[in-house]
């Protein structure tokens, strides 16, 4: 019931990092990108009124699996892994489904869900570094983290930008969907 990490190879501590990283890569695009993808969106398939209900409604889901994930992964160590990994299929699963919208509705109901990726990511990826890690190791990989989301913040939108200029707001959840599927499958 302990640290699932005590007696872990060093390859498999190494592909759980990978995985939390490659999460977390996955949705600082989507946070980056999304005040700009979602109009571009709106504009081609309707909803200009109620795109902003995505925001919303992620956020009020990830403030109630926050305190929830945090609960199961008090309670049962054990299980930090699987939420992790069940949070980043669901989440590649709601971003695939938003490149092949044909409304609106199509990107609001299926991007509620969303909001546990980010639950899992800040609540159960980080607590994970710590039990992979001693302190010293988890304050560094730690401050890894918050470099990738301050340089996350500045290349993201540039990037986003680019591809959604190139191609389009679709392409652009095509290039981060397999960011977080590939987390959800490292992790498991």
């Amino acid at each position: 019931m302990g640290n699932a990490f005590e007696r872990a190879p060093e390859g498999k501590k190494r592909l759980t990092l990978a995985a939390l990283y490659c999460g977390l890569f996955g949705a600082l695009l989507i946070s980056s990108t999304q005040s700009t993808m979602l109009p571009a969106a709106a504009m081609e398939i309707g909803g200009e009124d109620i795109y902003s209900l995505v925001a919303t409604l992620t956020g009020i889901v990830s403030v109630i699996a926050m305190p929830l994930f945090g609960f199961f992964a008090a309670k049962n160590p054990a299980v930090k892994t699987k939420l992790f990994s069940g949070s980043m299929l669901i989440a590649a699963g709601v971003i695939l489904t938003r490149s092949m919208a044909s409304n609106m509705g199509m990107i609001i109901i299926p991007g509620m869900l969303y909001g546990l990726a980010s639950a899992a990511i800040y609540v159960i990826g980080f607590s994970i570094i710590r039990d992979i890690y001693d302190g010293k190791k988890a304050a560094y990989y730690l401050g890894f983290v918050a470099t990738m989301q301050s340089v996350g913040q500045i290349v993201g939108p540039v990037v986003g930008g680019a591809v959604m200029d190139a191609g389009s707001w679709r392409y652009l959840n095509h290039l981060i969907w397999p960011f977080l599927l590939l987390a959800g499958v490292l992790s498991i």
